[in-house]
Protein backbone atom coordinates (compact mmCIF):
# COMPACT_ATOMS: atom_id res chain seq x y z
CA UNK A 1 0.00 0.00 0.00
CA UNK A 2 2.68 2.35 0.84
CA UNK A 3 4.24 2.18 -2.72
CA UNK A 4 0.56 2.83 -4.42
CA UNK A 5 0.30 6.35 -2.74
CA UNK A 6 4.44 6.84 -3.60
CA UNK A 7 3.53 5.58 -7.00
CA UNK A 8 0.29 7.98 -7.02
CA UNK A 9 2.43 11.39 -6.06
CA UNK A 10 4.71 10.95 -9.09
CA UNK A 11 1.76 10.44 -11.45
CA UNK A 12 0.87 13.59 -10.08
CA UNK A 13 4.33 15.04 -9.63
CA UNK A 14 5.03 13.86 -13.48
CA UNK A 15 1.39 15.62 -14.90
CA UNK A 16 2.13 19.38 -13.18
CA UNK A 17 5.93 18.91 -14.81
CA UNK A 18 4.00 17.87 -18.24
CA UNK A 19 1.57 20.92 -17.89
CA UNK A 20 4.53 23.06 -17.30
CA UNK A 21 6.31 21.66 -20.32
CA UNK A 22 3.49 22.26 -22.26
CA UNK A 23 2.75 25.92 -21.35
CA UNK A 24 6.34 26.60 -22.07
CA UNK A 25 5.88 25.05 -25.72
CA UNK A 26 2.78 26.66 -26.25
CA UNK A 27 4.60 29.78 -24.74
CA UNK A 28 7.40 29.75 -27.18
CA UNK A 29 5.44 28.79 -30.39
CA UNK A 30 3.22 32.10 -30.12
CA UNK A 31 5.83 33.98 -29.38
CA UNK A 32 7.47 32.71 -32.64
CA UNK A 33 4.47 33.48 -34.51
CA UNK A 34 3.73 37.28 -33.18
CA UNK A 35 7.05 37.84 -33.76
CA UNK A 36 7.11 36.50 -37.39
CA UNK A 37 4.01 37.96 -37.89
CA UNK A 38 5.10 41.57 -36.14
CA UNK A 39 8.72 41.53 -38.39
CA UNK A 40 6.39 40.83 -41.60
CA UNK A 41 3.92 43.72 -40.31
CA UNK A 42 6.60 46.36 -39.69
CA UNK A 43 8.19 46.07 -42.93
CA UNK A 44 5.21 45.95 -45.01
CA UNK A 45 2.19 48.01 -42.74
CA UNK A 46 5.40 50.29 -41.12
CA UNK A 47 3.44 48.65 -38.07
CA UNK A 48 5.05 49.90 -34.37
CA UNK A 49 5.89 46.81 -32.80
CA UNK A 50 5.44 48.19 -29.19
CA UNK A 51 2.43 46.94 -28.48
CA UNK A 52 3.27 43.45 -29.97
CA UNK A 53 5.70 43.17 -27.41
CA UNK A 54 3.45 44.00 -24.29
CA UNK A 55 0.75 41.99 -25.92
CA UNK A 56 3.50 38.58 -26.37
CA UNK A 57 4.25 39.48 -22.67
CA UNK A 58 0.54 39.59 -21.80
CA UNK A 59 -0.33 36.01 -23.57
CA UNK A 60 2.64 34.49 -21.58
CA UNK A 61 1.40 35.66 -18.20
CA UNK A 62 -2.40 33.98 -19.76
CA UNK A 63 -0.69 30.71 -20.62
CA UNK A 64 1.27 30.04 -17.23
CA UNK A 65 -1.43 31.02 -15.50
CA UNK A 66 -3.72 28.62 -16.93
CA UNK A 67 -0.99 25.94 -16.35
CA UNK A 68 -1.55 26.47 -12.91
CA UNK A 69 -5.18 26.53 -12.61
CA UNK A 70 -4.74 23.17 -14.66
CA UNK A 71 -2.40 21.51 -12.08
CA UNK A 72 -4.44 22.87 -8.93
CA UNK A 73 -7.37 21.61 -10.30
CA UNK A 74 -6.50 18.16 -11.25
CA UNK A 75 -4.09 17.23 -8.47
CA UNK A 76 -6.86 16.63 -5.50
CA UNK A 77 -4.07 17.70 -2.59
CA UNK A 78 -3.54 21.49 -4.75
CA UNK A 79 -7.70 21.49 -5.25
CA UNK A 80 -8.11 21.59 -1.51
CA UNK A 81 -5.83 24.13 -1.24
CA UNK A 82 -6.67 26.43 -3.98
CA UNK A 83 -10.17 26.44 -2.98
CA UNK A 84 -9.00 27.41 0.40
CA UNK A 85 -7.18 30.38 -1.15
CA UNK A 86 -10.14 31.07 -3.01
CA UNK A 87 -12.15 31.42 -0.27
CA UNK A 88 -9.51 33.78 1.46
CA UNK A 89 -9.26 35.12 -1.64
CA UNK A 90 -10.69 39.20 -0.24
CA UNK A 91 -8.66 39.13 2.66
CA UNK A 92 -5.46 38.12 0.63
CA UNK A 93 -6.14 40.54 -2.45
CA UNK A 94 -6.67 43.26 0.29
CA UNK A 95 -3.26 42.50 1.45
CA UNK A 96 -1.29 41.63 -1.44
CA UNK A 97 -3.20 44.70 -2.98
CA UNK A 98 -1.30 47.03 0.32
CA UNK A 99 1.99 45.29 -0.03
CA UNK A 100 2.47 45.59 -4.05
CA UNK A 101 0.60 49.30 -4.21
CA UNK A 102 3.78 50.21 -6.56
CA UNK A 103 4.04 47.28 -8.73
CA UNK A 104 0.13 47.55 -9.53
CA UNK A 105 1.01 50.80 -10.21
CA UNK A 106 3.76 50.64 -12.37
CA UNK A 107 1.60 47.74 -14.49
CA UNK A 108 -1.18 50.58 -15.64
CA UNK A 109 1.59 52.91 -16.10
CA UNK A 110 2.86 50.51 -18.26
CA UNK A 111 -0.82 49.47 -19.64
CA UNK A 112 -1.08 53.34 -19.98
CA UNK A 113 2.23 53.70 -21.89
CA UNK A 114 1.67 51.40 -24.68
CA UNK A 115 -2.23 52.74 -24.81
CA UNK A 116 -1.30 56.77 -25.71
CA UNK A 117 2.03 55.70 -27.11
CA UNK A 118 4.41 58.87 -25.82
CA UNK A 119 7.30 56.93 -27.33
CA UNK A 120 7.64 53.61 -28.73
CA UNK A 121 10.48 50.80 -29.25
CA UNK A 122 13.53 52.33 -31.28
CA UNK A 123 12.92 56.15 -30.13
CA UNK A 124 14.82 58.55 -28.98
CA UNK A 125 13.97 59.76 -25.61
CA UNK A 126 14.84 62.50 -22.96
CA UNK A 127 13.26 61.95 -19.66
CA UNK A 128 13.33 65.16 -17.48
CA UNK A 129 16.62 66.81 -17.74
CA UNK A 130 19.32 64.25 -16.93
CA UNK A 131 18.09 60.64 -19.34
CA UNK A 132 18.30 60.93 -22.92
CA UNK A 133 18.78 57.60 -24.33
CA UNK A 134 16.89 55.22 -27.05
CA UNK A 135 14.16 52.95 -26.18
CA UNK A 136 14.86 49.53 -26.10
CA UNK A 137 12.16 47.84 -24.23
CA UNK A 138 8.70 48.54 -22.78
CA UNK A 139 7.56 45.83 -19.97
CA UNK A 140 4.73 46.14 -17.92
CA UNK A 141 6.73 47.53 -14.98
CA UNK A 142 9.45 49.11 -16.82
CA UNK A 143 10.99 51.10 -19.80
CA UNK A 144 15.08 50.27 -21.10
CA UNK A 145 16.03 52.83 -22.54
CA UNK A 146 20.22 52.56 -23.45
CA UNK A 147 22.11 56.19 -23.27
CA UNK A 148 24.46 57.40 -25.08
CA UNK A 149 27.24 55.98 -23.13
CA UNK A 150 26.00 52.29 -24.03
CA UNK A 151 24.19 52.18 -20.39
CA UNK A 152 21.23 50.74 -20.12
CA UNK A 153 18.75 52.56 -17.89
CA UNK A 154 15.79 50.94 -16.45
CA UNK A 155 13.30 53.60 -15.29
CA UNK A 156 9.80 51.75 -13.41
CA UNK A 157 6.60 52.82 -15.59
CA UNK A 158 6.22 55.10 -13.03
CA UNK A 159 8.76 57.46 -12.61
CA UNK A 160 8.57 57.83 -16.51
CA UNK A 161 4.57 58.35 -16.16
CA UNK A 162 5.46 61.46 -13.71
CA UNK A 163 8.10 63.06 -15.75
CA UNK A 164 8.06 65.15 -18.98
CA UNK A 165 9.26 63.12 -22.25
CA UNK A 166 10.44 64.41 -24.98
CA UNK A 167 10.43 62.47 -28.32
CA UNK A 168 13.18 63.30 -30.92
CA UNK A 169 12.05 60.38 -32.94
CA UNK A 170 8.90 61.48 -35.07
CA UNK A 171 7.22 59.22 -37.93
CA UNK A 172 5.08 61.80 -39.23
CA UNK A 173 6.71 63.23 -42.59
CA UNK A 174 5.50 66.68 -42.40
CA UNK A 175 7.37 67.26 -39.13
CA UNK A 176 10.60 65.73 -40.93
CA UNK A 177 10.22 67.63 -44.15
Amino acid sequence: MPFAHMEKRWEQIGFALIVLAVAFVVSLIIKFSIGRFVRIASSKLNVDPTKYKFFTNAVDFIIYLIAFIVIFKSIPELNSFGNGLLASAGVLAAIVGFASQSAFSNIVSGVFLVIFMPYSVGDRIKIGQLYNGDVEDITLRHTIIRDFENKRIIFPNTVISNEVIVNATTSDQRVCM
